[in-house]
């Protein structure tokens, strides 16, 4: 190790692969082979990290990769001894990646399968033909609606992927956007029949519908909403075919999360998908406190005051609150919610608790979301996040997204929710009292959203129906999210969102400079004959 960091001037990775084989059962290896084996494969691994552990402290980035099997998990015939050993290789890496994560060192492991080989075939004990949970792996997609997360790696506790997924993402299942082109082929939506076609988070089996449900609105953003107007909300989405709600702490100090719990809870279950968020947690401030929370943006009685915690214990504590208020038994999306001025913490505690929950299954998929883009295109880069959502950063105002968040997304495999496609009123009615990102739209952007409408106007469309469409038009965009406030309003997103915008409202828009050359566009639908 030494010689290696002196030949090398340093160490940032160590590569834990030395293993050898066994077979047979508990009764067929002796006691000095059981000693050699674990020797090699588990204490091995330990004399080698705690060599490399004081060079690997002086690196900015530090990791350990240790080489584990399927047959920690997956308990192959013949093969107790090695799968022992390589349970306690798991077992290890996780202790390890809890113990130095402070310091700096991520640590993870892999989990290779078994592979159909000309050696393997040649080899005078072949490999078992079919053990107890398949047969032997090949490479495959996973098995059409399936939603098993297929991660070739041990669940990683550090705020790091074991293995980077370089995947692409799933077929868009039936995506019906009007005015859009639309993938072919993909397994079988496991979500309600709808009419605005759904799309899978990343890797993670958890579906959306291309439009969804913003429930900031029912909890009384702005302005008071009865419980009856917000049931009415919801189930107009739900007539609209929007499969996908989401919802948090913050909307309302916890009104959002009850009133879209009630709506809700007479709905199969398997039919939608919900997501709520972490960092907020909710402490009451006392019966007589008065006031109100319009401060922060809701008008609601100020009975419980926000406490920001992004640590592992608080997002615990908060999707278990979550879950009280939202009388369900689970949510499907669990987001860190602006952590912007608490990163460190939600990078190294948070975000490491969302992994931990994800692979334990209590949650589907876990991501971020943020009103900015440069910190959700580090979850995307540094993370294994399955989505982020990225509200006001690319709409028809605002193209921030499309400089790194977007590009690095799609290079990732990771999907992106669009939030704030109407910049929070500005492009959906601009006038001189529109807001835009929740105060009121400087004079600038006023006149640009009304040249916006004009030409939208005169190509025979609505700025609200291209307003939708742009943000859905990129390849990293699995859902468009909509905040409503009224059945109404919901009817109409729907509306808009199916909309055919014609394609010469693209083309005059990129000639006036008004959208980036390298923007996407919906592509109109082609002509089957």
């Amino acid at each position: 190790m030494a010689a290696a960091v002196t030949d090398l001037g340093g160490l940032d990775v160590l590569i834990n692969n030395a293993g050898i084989g066994a077979q047979g059962t508990v009764e067929d290896n002796t006691d000095d082979e059981w000693h050699r084996v674990l020797d090699v494969n588990v204490v091995g691994m330990v004399r080698t990290a705690r060599a490399a552990l004081p060079h690997l402290r002086e690196s900015a980035h530090a990791a350990i990769v240790n080489t584990c099997s399927i047959a920690a998990t997956a308990g192959l015939p013949q093969r107790a001894l090695y799968s022992a050993t390589k349970g306690a290789v798991l077992s290890l890496t996780l202790a390890m990646a809890a113990d130095h994560l402070r310091e700096g060192v991520r640590v993870n492991c892999v989990n290779p399968g078994t592979a159909d080989t000309p050696g393997s075939a040649a080899s005078s004990t072949p490999p078992p033909t079919r053990p107890p949970n398949g047969p032997p792996w090949r490479p495959a997609s996973p098995p059409a609606g399936s939603s098993r997360r297929t991660r070739s790696q041990a669940p990683s506790p550090t705020g790091e992927p074991a293995v980077r997924r370089h995947h692409r993402h799933r077929a868009r299942r039936g995506r019906r956007h009007a005015g859009t082109a639309t993938a072919a082929g993909g397994p079988v939506s496991t979500l309600g029949r709808g009419t605005l076609g759904t799309a899978t988070l990343g890797n993670s089996g958890v579906e959306v519908s291309a439009l969804s449900f913003g429930a900031a609105g029912i909890g009384n953003l702005f302005t008071a909403v009865s419980d009856e107007q917000a049931y009415e909300t919801v189930d107009a989405a739900w007539s609209g075919g929007i499969r996908y709600f989401d919802t948090a702490p913050h909307y309302g100090i916890g009104l959002s999360e009850r009133r879209l719990g009630t709506a809700l809870r007479d709905r199969p279950r398997a039919e939608y998908t919900l997501s709520t968020k972490v960092g907020r947690l909710l402490e009451p401030t006392g019966a007589d406190a008065g006031g109100d929370d319009l401060a922060d943006g809701f008008a609601v009685p100020a009975t419980h005051r926000r406490v920001w915690d992004f640590s592992a214990e608080g997002v615990r504590r908060g999707i278990e609150a979550s879950l009280e208020r939202l009388g369900l038994d689970r949510v499907d999306i669990v987001y860190l919610h602006d952590p912007d001025d608490h990163a460190e913490q939600a990078f190294h505690e948070g975000y490491p608790a969302l992994e931990r929950l994800r692979s334990e299954g209590v949650v589907g998929a876990i991501g971020a979301g943020m009103n900015q883009a440069e910190m959700l295109t580090r979850f995307v880069r540094d993370t294994d996040v399955d989505v982020v959502l990225c509200a006001g950063r690319y709409t028809l105002l605002d193209h921030d997204a499309l400089t790194e968040l977007l590009p690095a997304a799609q290079e990732r495999g990771t999907s992106v929710v669009i939030g704030g496609a109407f910049n929070s009123g500005l492009l959906a009615d601009p006038r001189p009292a529109a807001t835009y990102n929740y105060a009121t739209a400087p004079a600038e952007l006023l006149d640009r959203a009304l040249r916006l409408k004009e030409i939208a106007e005169r190509h025979g469309t609505t700025l609200r129906a291209a307003a939708l469409a742009f943000p859905a038009a990129h390849p990293a965009v699995a859902s468009v999210l909509a905040g409503a406030r009224s059945a109404h309003e919901v009817r109409d997103c729907v509306e808009q969102f199916t909309t055919q915008v014609p394609e010469d409202f693209w083309r005059e828009l990129r000639e006036a400079k008004l959208l980036p050359e390298d923007a996407p566009v919906p592509v109109p639908p082609q002509d089957p004959s």
